[in-house]
């Protein structure tokens, strides 16, 4: 599990307090420059991408509403298994 914030140089400063305060235990990078945004072309936030073993995105989504774990939780399953 990896997170990637595309927060401003300013916005950056509160992540660090934010992913402790939410006990995440992942590791969290920084694209200030939104050129992961840019070269994945997309606009919504949080976006979501699952790969596979070769690197390649098998399930994206965007936005969150609650419950859309399950399906992220779904998906993975599927991937863990060989199965879709």
């Amino acid at each position: 599990m990896l997170a990637i914030t595309i927060d401003d140089a300013r916005g950056l400063t509160k992540v660090p307090s934010m992913v402790e305060s939410k006990g995440w235990e992942f590791t969290v990078l920084a694209d200030t420059k939104q050129e992961l945004q840019q070269a994945l072309n997309f606009q919504t936030i949080p976006q979501t991408f699952l790969l596979n073993d070769k690197g390649e995105i098998v399930y994206a989504h965007n936005g969150y509403n609650p419950g859309d774990e399950f399906e992220l939780e779904k998906k993975i399953a599927e991937l863990k298994s060989g199965t879709k």
